[in-house]
């Protein structure tokens, strides 16, 4: 926010291991805390706690919606909306943002669940391009991605596979255009070298049977 956008890999910390997608709602976040609370941009206030937590809220009420309208497709309404308020009250995602400040998951995993929206109603440019949003926001999207490109390759015609593939390339260009433009690919590499090699082995808090085979 202070430094500018293109700056954002120009010191390597812990806390630009991100994707260049990650950033765009961090810098909005900053720039309404400058209009609203603090134009010097003081990182140390109550204030600015409340809004880097105002977007994920936003964001996750839009995946219950979401995940609403994705169940509409296989069950009724009822059925539907419990599904929503199943994930709009689950205390999982709830602490995630509220507790444990991962406020980067609710911003990948509502283009991750919009693009498998968009390729279940063939939508197939959307979906492309808002999976690899959602893989350029945080890596773990990547988990989505095999299924996206089977649906797309399974039900899409060769032209309509052909546009998908290029909105895709689109999308990429775009979120990445301020480091293009800077000359900051470099920078952008060398991040996703870092991320790599920071965190190869199972998370420590990831209960499930990978983690108990470990």
């Amino acid at each position: 926010v202070v430094n500018g956008f293109q700056n954002a890999y120009s010191a390597p910390l812990q806390g630009n291991l991100y994707p260049p997608g990650f950033f765009y709602p961090l810098w909005i976040t900053g720039q309404v805390y400058r209009l609203c609370c603090s134009p010097q941009f003081d990182p140390d206030t109550p204030a600015l706690d409340f809004l880097m937590r105002v977007g994920p809220i936003i964001a996750d009420a839009l995946i219950a919606v979401l995940v609403y309208r994705i169940a509409l497709l296989w069950t009724d309404a009822r059925h539907a909306i419990i599904g929503g308020i199943a994930y709009a009250l689950n205390p999982a995602a709830l602490t995630t943002t509220a507790w444990m400040s991962m406020i980067g998951d609710p911003y990948y995993w509502l283009p991750a669940l919009a693009s498998l929206f968009a390729a279940l109603t063939q939508r197939f440019a959307w979906s492309a391009a808002l999976i690899t949003i959602a893989i350029l926001i945080k890596p773990q999207a990547l988990a989505l991605a095999p299924l996206i490109a089977f649906l797309i390759l399974a039900h899409a015609k060769p032209r309509q596979a052909l546009s998908a593939s290029a909105a895709a390339l689109v999308a990429g260009v775009v979120v990445t255009a301020p480091f293009i433009s800077a000359g900051k690919l470099n920078e952008l590499a060398q991040t996703i070298e870092r991320m790599r090699g920071a965190f190869p082995f199972v998370h420590v808090w990831a209960d499930n049977a990978w983690f108990l085979f470990s």
